[in-house]
């Protein structure tokens, strides 16, 4: 890496970060007033509210910042003779404007790379905090299709990837009869697939005949089906807005 790439970089990322940490305290500091009324009785929970806005302004006030770092990167330059300095020396504006454009182009690839993880989900964890005063949320009443298997959720904890009270009604394809009923009061994302616990599994035979009896009940410890439905993605299908990270 040249000096002169040291040089311009420094400078860039000095206006940079003063910029960006001025713009996001004065975000955080306007929507605390704003919750004012409604901030929890915890500190932990007031420090993490803090840490999370931080997190959710930073989706609009990075690109903000990254903009104006450059102008003002470009003002300085200017005011101090250093640009026309620059040019006298050989230095083209593309090569000048180099080490600004790697810059940006690397912290804007890290900030995409963090909404591929929970850190997308700042906003609702604010919310939660302010509207519920905690952070362990859940869903409740939850009715959904996959496949042909249609499954009903009492209560549904994304953030622990886990559920209770879970009844999957799973359905032939060819002719849309029901084949069976999987009843259970736990079940666990395994980070592929849910494992059902304790299971109580009612079969339908549909060829009756008079003196048999047509359901089957049997009883298994675990029960294993929704490969690949996250439990992020289940709690974002009634919602009518919602972040959702890219992995989700």
């Amino acid at each position: 890496m040249s000096l002169f790439f040291r040089y311009i970089g420094l400078l860039y990322l000095k206006y940079f970060c003063i910029l960006f940490v001025s713009l996001e305290c004065f975000f955080v500091v306007i929507n605390l007033v704003k919750y004012l009324d409604d901030l929890p009785n915890s500190a932990n929970l007031i420090i993490l509210l803090l840490i999370y806005d931080f997190m959710y302004a930073s989706q609009f006030i990075l690109p903000l910042s990254l903009i104006l770092a450059q102008i003002v990167l470009v003002i300085v330059l200017l005011k101090s003779s250093q640009w026309t300095a620059f040019l006298a020396l050989g230095y083209s504006k593309f090569k000048i404007f180099l080490p600004i454009f790697a810059l940006s182009f690397l912290m804007s690839f890290i900030f995409i790379v963090l909404n591929a993880t929970p850190f997308a989900y700042a906003k609702e964890r604010v919310d939660l905090i302010i509207n519920e005063g905690f952070l362990g949320n859940f869903k409740n009443d939850l009715f959904v299709k996959y496949n042909n298997t249609y499954i009903y959720f009492e209560k549904i904890f994304p953030l622990l990837q886990n559920a209770e009270g879970v009844y999957v009604f799973e359905f032939n394809a060819d002719n849309h009869s029901i084949l069976r009923i999987v009843e259970s009061q736990k079940a666990i994302f395994n980070g592929e697939e849910w494992e059902l616990q304790n299971v109580v599994i009612t079969n339908f035979d549909h060829h009756l005949q008079i003196g048999q009896n047509p359901l089957d009940i049997q009883k298994k410890e675990t029960y294993v089906t929704l490969s690949g439905f996250k439990p992020k993605i289940l709690e974002n299908i009634y919602e009518k807005k919602g972040s959702i990270s890219i992995m989700d």
